[in-house]
């Protein structure tokens, strides 16, 4: 009977080669297959939401030692955002500075973009704030934390005036 080098009998060998090779591929075919159900179920139970507009609610102050005033809601309908660079605006006055909202495909190489900008009473920029390559969180629990943004605060430094404002996804 021929035997390996450590004096185990060669046709025992390839037994045990086939019965190893046997369970690895078992294996293999159980973890895919488990993965496989995984994956659906995930995706079955928790969907990438869609954002299809971004409301922003915007307060201000004529300073910073008085209280916040509201002043308005802005909403850009991201929806209505074509592939051909289309971009929606959404804008109010806070006291002497304007809040604008502005969604956009224009720049097809980073992908869709909001930017959230405060001007003063001039249309001089004061803040301008950029998110690119995509849509903004839905995250559920950012609704009750100052939305995507947190809550923002932007002075006007001739002035002093203040607005804050924070944005949500939905």
């Amino acid at each position: 009977m021929a035997t390996t080098e450590v004096g185990v009998p060669a046709a025992h060998t390839r037994r045990t080669g086939r019965a190893r090779a046997l369970v690895i591929g078992a294996v293999l075919v159980a973890a895919g297959i488990a993965g496989g159900w995984w994956l659906g179920h995930r995706s079955a139970l928790s969907p990438a939401p869609t954002a299809t507009s971004v409301t922003c609610s915007v307060w201000w102050r004529p300073n910073t030692t008085t209280s916040p005033q509201a002043a308005g809601t802005v909403v850009v309908d991201m929806a209505a955002v074509t592939m051909e660079g289309r971009t929606r605006d959404s804008a109010l006055d806070a006291g002497k500075m304007r809040f604008l909202a502005r969604y956009s495909n224009a720049q097809p190489y980073y992908g869709p973009s909001l930017s959230l900008d405060v001007t003063d009473s001039q249309g001089r920029p004061i803040s301008h704030t950029l998110f690119q390559g995509g849509q903004p969180p839905t995250d559920e629990a950012a609704k009750n934390t100052g939305g995507f943004t947190g809550l923002q605060y932007i002075n006007d430094p001739d002035t002093g005036a203040e607005v804050q404002y924070s944005c949500n996804a939905e």
